[in-house]
């Protein structure tokens, strides 16, 4: 990995639980603290990695916009994968000039480090930096 960033909250497939998995997802922290107050308070995760654990290879890096603060990404698989990271990254976007929150996914299988979002939904509220989650499908609340 990079000797320049510092990560926390490592994801992956969990279809891959207890197997050998080649991919993971970890969030990064700022490189540098931003200079108004507002930017220090919110201060923590500035992007988010793929990484390719068999060959040691960083494979993309997505950096947030100005402002922009994310919690921890989960994974979630596409309905009939076929492939370990064949699905969707998501986090909560918090973007301190404007005190609002956005849920942010992007394609976990075709990531690098110019990919765009495959979904941005505006939220009316704020998420907290420190929100934790857990998605899960309906079928598995049975």
């Amino acid at each position: 990995m990079s000797d320049t960033y510092a990560y926390e909250f490592p994801c992956f497939n969990l279809d891959y639980a207890g197997y050998k998995s080649k991919f993971t997802y970890l969030t990064k922290y700022m490189d540098v603290l931003p200079d108004p107050q507002k930017g220090k308070d919110n201060a923590h995760f500035d992007g988010f990695i793929k990484f390719d654990i068999e060959n040691e290879k960083q494979l993309a890096v997505i950096k947030l916009g100005e402002g922009e603060v994310c919690g921890e990404v989960f994974y979630q698989p596409r309905d009939d994968a076929t492939e370990e990271d064949d699905g969707y990254l998501m986090t909560y976007v918090y973007n301190w000039t404007t005190e609002k929150s956005q849920f942010v996914m992007w394609d976990a299988k075709t990531l690098n480090d110019e990919s765009k979002t495959v979904l941005t939904v505006q939220l009316n509220h704020r998420i907290p930096n420190a929100f934790h989650g857990y998605f899960i499908q309906e079928n598995d609340l049975e």
